[in-house]
């Protein structure tokens, strides 16, 4: 329980994180538990193989154990329900948001997600019940029209159903200006840089995909399936060296942010720093996750979670965050250069 939170944000608190547990949590759970015992029921009346996989017409073209479906919906279904767990977690880091929409719309998306995935589990086993061959299989076409409809139905009404509420983090007070002379002349270079965790599973999991490509056009795969898999890696190598490491750049012109590739470039002209805080940045419960992100708390670098510069901007509502090392040398710094700082209030509470 948080001490400045008042008693009607508490009790408002504890009725949002009840909700958001019944529709990420519950919820899920009982549908993943539901399926895999439907399908576990079913492995008896399955084809050996049956169909695991359909193509582009809809029609089986991969096939798996009499077991797969059961398999595929309590891993997914697990796997999907302990994003849950993520926000908690970083809610317990200093300085972090009680609650706000991202909160809301996590629990959403892992009951919409897991619907789609047990709708389409269910229905692909119950469409090969008592099938000899499991190439006689029905085409699956309706069953993913009707799987998206609900994926995007639960989702809506999920988010909508919970509690709208926002608890911000405890007031962060504007970051001073670092005193310069008139002929100083000052620059700040730091890095934005994805946690060393991600990068070992992501690296790899490229590498993997990459052999994969190679391996289906060697063996004279289907054309579609091994163009597909080749497209699928180059997008994820061109995200993953565009978007995980960052070279973050403070001087007289503002704030940049530059890939370590060269591109993107992301600014913040000196002239439209209205306000800088120097705050602990809280990638999932604020953003949404890691990466380079978008959600109503603004625009943000956050590569991990800690410390971090926010801009608020005169020209925007939305704030720029990035998380470096740092981050007060950094701030200070950008404040000192801003020819428009207004922050007052803030500043008088130092």
């Amino acid at each position: 329980m948080n001490v400045d939170q008042t008693a009607t944000q508490q009790t408002q608190l504890a009725s949002a994180r009840h909700a958001a547990r019944v529709v990420g949590l519950i919820l899920p759970l009982t549908l993943t538990f539901v399926a895999t015992l439907v399908t576990a029921m079913w492995v008896p009346r399955m084809p050996d193989p049956m169909a695991v996989h359909w193509g582009a017409d809809f029609r089986p073209d991969g096939f798996g154990p009499p077991w797969s479906n059961v398999a595929l919906s309590l891993g997914t279904g697990l796997l999907l329900t302990a994003m849950y767990f993520l926000q908690h977690l970083q809610r317990a880091r200093p300085g972090a948001a009680q609650w706000g929409p991202m909160h809301r719309f996590l629990p959403a998306m892992i009951l919409g997600t897991v619907t789609l995935l047990q709708v389409i589990s269910v229905a692909t086993a119950w469409l090969q019940l008592d099938a000899v061959h499991a190439t006689e299989t029905p085409a699956t076409g309706w069953v993913i029209m009707i799987a998206f409809v609900l994926w995007v139905s639960v989702s809506v009404v999920a988010y909508l159903v919970q509690p709208k509420l926002r608890i911000d983090a405890p007031e962060t007070a504007f970051t001073q200006p670092m005193p310069l002379k008139a002929d100083e002349r000052a620059i700040w270079f730091g890095e934005a840089r994805a946690a060393k965790p991600f990068v070992y599973v992501m690296g790899p999991s490229i590498a993997v995909l990459f052999g994969a490509t190679v391996w289906l056009f060697s063996i004279g795969a289907e054309p579609i399936a091994a163009w597909i898999t080749l497209g699928c890696t180059a997008l994820l190598a061109v995200l993953f060296l565009t978007n995980t490491w960052f070279r973050v750049r403070v001087d007289r012109s503002g704030l940049t942010a530059r890939s370590a590739v060269g591109w993107p470039v992301y600014r913040v002209p000196i002239e439209d720093v209205k306000a800088v805080r120097v705050v602990e940045i809280n990638p999932f419960a604020e953003y949404g996750g890691w990466g380079v992100r978008h959600s109503p708390n603004g625009f943000g670098i956050v590569l991990r979670a800690g410390e971090g510069i926010v801009v608020d901007r005169h020209s925007r509502s939305r704030t720029f965050a990035v998380t470096v090392d740092d981050a007060a040398s950094a701030g200070s710094l950008l404040a000192a250069f801003a020819p428009n700082l207004d922050a007052p209030d803030a500043r008088s509470r130092q």
